[in-house]
């Protein structure tokens, strides 16, 4: 199985973008290129036979005492607009996607790790126990999710 986690780490390195806007901000990241990429790794692992999982990226800790919770409707809008990219681009593909902003309380802090960006080991467990229930019950186009890291009640929507 392929896991393709890309674009996070992409729209932290020039976030002062954000300044003029997220679709601003969002299409100076996810340009013509980073598309064409994207979509050529997927068309590739597809013709290899693989299942193909997309991810949908987390929101930072914006909890109490959060160093982002100033810009917490900023950081859902990116998330939100992310998934308007992913989630079509899935469903063209008819492959599975991982939808950690479903999956992560970004309130609670045991979900971060050293930072408020990074995943604790606890969500690292999380994630990998939500990769092996997509690849034993693959089916082509869904988003997954585990409210809470609840890995027992993994949850699949369209």
């Amino acid at each position: 199985m392929v896991v393709i986690s890309a674009g996070g780490n992409d729209l932290q390195v020039d976030v002062m973008r954000i300044l003029f806007g997220v679709e601003y901000f969002f299409n100076s990241v996810v340009s013509g290129e980073f598309i064409s990429d994207y979509e050529r790794i997927i068309e590739k692992s597809k013709e290899e036979g693989r299942k193909v999982v997309v991810v949908c990226m987390y929101l930072p800790y914006l909890g109490k005492g959060s160093t982002y919770g100033t810009f917490e409707s900023l950081a859902v809008s990116i998330v939100d607009r992310w998934k308007q990219f992913v989630l079509p681009l899935a469903k063209k593909h008819n492959i599975a996607v991982l939808d950690l902003s479903r999956t992560l309380d970004s309130k609670v802090r045991e979900n971060y790790g050293t930072s408020d960006l990074q995943t604790s080991n606890r969500t690292n467990k999380c994630i990998a126990r939500c990769l092996e229930y997509i690849y034993a019950n693959y089916n082509g186009f869904g988003v997954y999710f585990a409210p809470d890291c609840d890995v027992s009640n993994i949850k699949t929507s369209e």
